[in-house]
Protein backbone atom coordinates (compact mmCIF):
# COMPACT_ATOMS: atom_id res chain seq x y z
CA UNK A 1 0.00 0.00 0.00
CA UNK A 2 1.70 3.93 -1.01
CA UNK A 3 2.02 6.22 1.63
CA UNK A 4 0.96 9.64 1.26
CA UNK A 5 3.21 10.94 4.00
CA UNK A 6 5.27 13.57 1.68
CA UNK A 7 9.00 12.73 1.60
CA UNK A 8 11.54 15.12 2.47
CA UNK A 9 13.57 17.01 -0.17
CA UNK A 10 16.26 17.45 1.84
CA UNK A 11 17.64 15.55 4.95
CA UNK A 12 16.26 16.89 8.21
CA UNK A 13 18.64 19.63 10.00
CA UNK A 14 18.85 21.75 12.89
CA UNK A 15 18.39 25.43 13.13
CA UNK A 16 19.97 26.92 16.52
CA UNK A 17 17.52 28.90 18.67
CA UNK A 18 18.57 31.62 21.00
CA UNK A 19 16.03 30.96 24.40
CA UNK A 20 15.53 33.04 27.28
CA UNK A 21 13.75 34.15 29.85
CA UNK A 22 12.28 37.35 30.03
CA UNK A 23 11.09 40.05 32.99
CA UNK A 24 8.64 42.61 32.09
CA UNK A 25 9.44 46.15 33.55
CA UNK A 26 7.50 47.40 36.32
CA UNK A 27 4.51 48.85 35.11
CA UNK A 28 5.11 47.35 31.41
CA UNK A 29 2.27 46.58 29.36
CA UNK A 30 4.30 45.43 26.01
CA UNK A 31 6.68 42.68 25.87
CA UNK A 32 9.71 44.15 23.97
CA UNK A 33 12.28 42.43 21.30
CA UNK A 34 14.97 41.12 22.64
CA UNK A 35 17.27 42.52 19.93
CA UNK A 36 15.94 46.34 19.80
CA UNK A 37 13.15 46.20 22.31
CA UNK A 38 10.19 47.63 19.86
CA UNK A 39 7.40 46.79 21.32
CA UNK A 40 5.87 43.47 19.90
CA UNK A 41 3.21 42.94 17.59
CA UNK A 42 1.57 39.96 19.93
CA UNK A 43 -0.53 37.12 17.76
CA UNK A 44 -2.07 34.31 19.60
CA UNK A 45 -2.52 31.39 16.77
CA UNK A 46 -4.31 29.39 19.29
CA UNK A 47 -7.29 30.28 21.25
CA UNK A 48 -7.27 27.19 23.39
CA UNK A 49 -3.38 28.58 24.16
CA UNK A 50 -3.14 32.02 25.45
CA UNK A 51 -0.16 31.45 27.24
CA UNK A 52 1.46 30.84 24.09
CA UNK A 53 2.14 33.81 21.57
CA UNK A 54 4.13 34.88 18.31
CA UNK A 55 5.71 37.69 18.69
CA UNK A 56 6.82 39.78 15.84
CA UNK A 57 8.92 42.84 15.82
CA UNK A 58 8.24 45.49 13.23
CA UNK A 59 11.90 47.63 13.69
CA UNK A 60 13.80 44.89 12.87
CA UNK A 61 11.33 42.01 11.46
CA UNK A 62 12.68 39.46 14.34
CA UNK A 63 10.10 36.32 14.84
CA UNK A 64 10.05 34.95 18.60
CA UNK A 65 7.92 32.68 20.18
CA UNK A 66 6.60 33.46 23.36
CA UNK A 67 5.27 31.23 26.14
CA UNK A 68 4.23 32.70 29.59
CA UNK A 69 6.02 31.64 32.80
CA UNK A 70 4.20 33.53 35.14
CA UNK A 71 0.43 35.58 35.51
CA UNK A 72 0.06 38.73 33.42
CA UNK A 73 3.40 38.22 31.44
CA UNK A 74 5.52 39.00 34.61
CA UNK A 75 8.02 36.35 33.17
CA UNK A 76 7.86 35.10 29.83
CA UNK A 77 9.90 32.17 28.12
CA UNK A 78 11.67 33.73 24.30
CA UNK A 79 12.60 31.64 21.36
CA UNK A 80 14.04 33.41 19.08
CA UNK A 81 13.04 32.00 15.40
CA UNK A 82 15.74 31.60 12.70
CA UNK A 83 15.39 34.20 10.14
CA UNK A 84 14.71 33.53 6.40
CA UNK A 85 18.64 34.30 5.51
CA UNK A 86 19.31 31.69 8.07
CA UNK A 87 17.30 29.12 6.77
CA UNK A 88 18.40 29.65 3.23
CA UNK A 89 22.10 29.25 3.89
CA UNK A 90 21.61 26.10 6.39
CA UNK A 91 19.01 24.91 3.18
CA UNK A 92 21.96 25.64 0.37
CA UNK A 93 24.63 23.86 3.35
CA UNK A 94 22.39 20.43 3.31
CA UNK A 95 21.53 20.60 -0.50
CA UNK A 96 24.75 19.62 -2.11
CA UNK A 97 25.13 16.57 0.35
CA UNK A 98 22.23 15.42 -0.59
CA UNK A 99 23.12 15.44 -4.01
CA UNK A 100 26.76 13.27 -3.31
CA UNK A 101 24.77 10.99 -1.74
CA UNK A 102 22.47 10.89 -4.86
CA UNK A 103 25.55 10.22 -7.21
CA UNK A 104 26.96 7.46 -5.15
Amino acid sequence: MPSHKPVPMVPSSILPFAVRTIAAGRGARVLCCPECRSPLNLIQPDENEPSRLLGTCERCSKWVFLVELEPEWRRALVVELPDSEDIYRKLEQLQPESRNRDRA
